[in-house]
């Protein structure tokens, strides 16, 4: 007997989003709390029009992020009775993907704003786009089969050498 089988890691999958979702929806209510430990962290001087632009930036990606794991939920259900090759999951994956690249656009628009681990945070969101992009274009690639990681490794030090560089260049926040 197998300890562990495909029913019970789509199990465990759908509890993790479901407390990812709770989680997002905690950190929706808590916005203006939420944001304003960030900015006494990051040692940004507080100001209304910042604090407005973060929840702006924040509710959006709130939004992203909540409809995401929603279509990511009803994927995994799907995937749990058996439907795999449905168009409905053709059209969450898309879903998914375009929240996810929303996101990686918002956490951009943050970078400029106050912070560098918005850099990082925008890259990592936007691998999940680059791996759905590369399976398109390369549907039957055994070299990215094998390589991926190691492409996305790269991929995030050099996120991480230009949020240095970025950091370097700008005067510091006092």
């Amino acid at each position: 007997m197998k300890f562990w089988d495909d029913e019970k890691s789509i199990t465990l999958t759908r509890c993790v989003v479901v407390a990812a979702l709770i989680g997002s929806i905690a950190m929706t209510l808590g916005g203006p709390w939420v944001t304003a430990w960030f900015i006494a962290v990051a040692g940004l001087r507080p100001s209304t029009g910042l604090t407005a632009t973060l929840l702006v930036l924040g509710y959006a990606c709130a939004a992203l992020a909540i409809g995401m794991l929603v279509s990511l939920y009803k994927f995994l259900r799907r995937i749990e009775k058996g439907e795999v090759f449905v168009p409905e999951n053709v059209a969450a994956l898309r879903r998914i993907s375009w929240c996810c690249a929303g996101a990686a656009v918002l956490c951009l628009a943050a970078v400029f704003i106050c912070y560098r681990p918005f850099v990082v945070l925008a890259g990592w969101v936007l691998s999940f786009g680059l791996d759905r992009l590369a399976a398109a274009a390369f549907p039957y690639s055994t070299f990215l089969y094998y390589y991926w990681p190691l492409l996305l490794l790269l991929f995030y030090l050099a996120l991480a050498w230009a949020g240095a560089a970025w950091e370097r260049r700008r005067p510091p926040q006092a």
